[in-house]
């Protein structure tokens, strides 16, 4: 669940599945326009990590990006949370400022083995997994 930083009101929900492969490095996406600085602390249990950078999408106009999250697994569930910011200054036409709180929980669905050659799928934990990846 996705609330709004300054007024707590929900902006956005969604519920997808996805895998998580343990010892996958995680390749970000190529095509973001804004070059990212993570890092990150990674174990069995915990995840937390912090990512930031700027992109000049026009001239005069420049975009500042932070990602914070933490997260927990206990047995088969995981639950955490994330603040994501998107901050524009400068003379960016049509930009605007957020910043989002997040809520994200898991629970594992299946005992099988994921297949983990398959790509992450976006905007889930394998989204976040190619932004913290140790390597």
């Amino acid at each position: 669940m996705d609330r709004d930083c300054d007024t707590g009101l929900i902006v956005d929900t969604s519920t997808e599945q996805d895998s998580i492969c343990a010892g996958t490095i995680w390749i970000a996406d190529s095509d973001s326009s804004i070059s990212l600085v993570c890092t990150d602390t990674i174990d069995d249990t915990n995840l937390s990590g912090t990512c930031g950078g700027s992109s000049v999408p026009i001239d005069g106009c420049t975009l500042t990006f932070n990602y914070t999250v933490s997260a927990t697994r206990n047995g088969d569930s995981f639950t955490g949370t994330a603040t994501r910011s998107l901050v524009s200054s400068g003379t960016c036409a049509g930009a605007f400022n957020q910043c989002v709180n997040q809520e994200i929980t898991g629970t594992r669905i299946s005992s099988a083995t994921p297949n983990c050659t398959t790509p992450i799928l976006p905007s889930t934990w394998g989204l976040l997994k190619s932004r913290y990846a140790t390597g």
